[in-house]
């Protein structure tokens, strides 16, 4: 459920993917695509828009990141999971998540995430990266995704403490 007056998916964000639908699945790393506390409510709303009503939203953070964020991701129609305190614990939640996923009928998968370890999601389906710099992704995901998208924060005129989120970059792999 997007937030009143937050930002919305434009058409331009979906041709990027093709047809979003039931088959399409969103995986967030909190740990490594993140932004601070007072953007965090565009974000969420713009990642869920970008994935579609009716995908599967799923986010995932070592445990205090989880604990902190779970109330906003799950009022956004976000299944927030812990990965304890582990370094790795929330990609290993998020992989487990997306094992399960791929079995009940999920081949496409957008990964807001930087991280290589989580390149294991390709395995699944067609994998397109979401992130906030490019700079960031590491080169094994770059090298299994069929796309990286590059969100872009424009600083609300009205509201300077706000942010909307817009498409910025996207690069098409083979």
């Amino acid at each position: 459920m997007p937030l009143p007056g937050g930002p919305r998916a434009t058409a331009q964000q979906h041709d990027v993917i093709g047809s979003v639908g039931p088959i399409t699945a969103l995986l967030w790393d909190l740990d490594n695509v993140t932004t601070k506390w007072r953007h965090l409510p565009e974000l969420v709303a713009v990642l869920g828009e970008f994935a579609g009503p009716h995908a599967p939203k799923i986010a995932a953070g070592r445990r205090s990141t989880a604990r902190r964020w779970a109330p906003l991701l799950n009022e956004c129609g976000f299944e927030t999971h812990s990965g304890g305190r582990s370094k790795s614990g929330a990609d290993r939640q998020l992989l487990v998540r997306a094992r399960q996923l791929h079995r009940s009928g999920v081949h496409r998968f957008l990964l807001a995430s930087n991280d290589g370890d989580l390149a294991r999601v390709a395995k699944l389906g067609e994998l397109h990266v979401v992130t906030l710099d490019r700079r960031h992704v590491s080169q094994r995901l770059v090298g299994c995704a069929s796309s990286i998208v590059v969100l872009r924060p424009i600083p609300a005129l009205a509201h300077p403490e706000s942010a909307a989120w817009t498409l910025g970059d996207v690069t098409p792999h083979a």
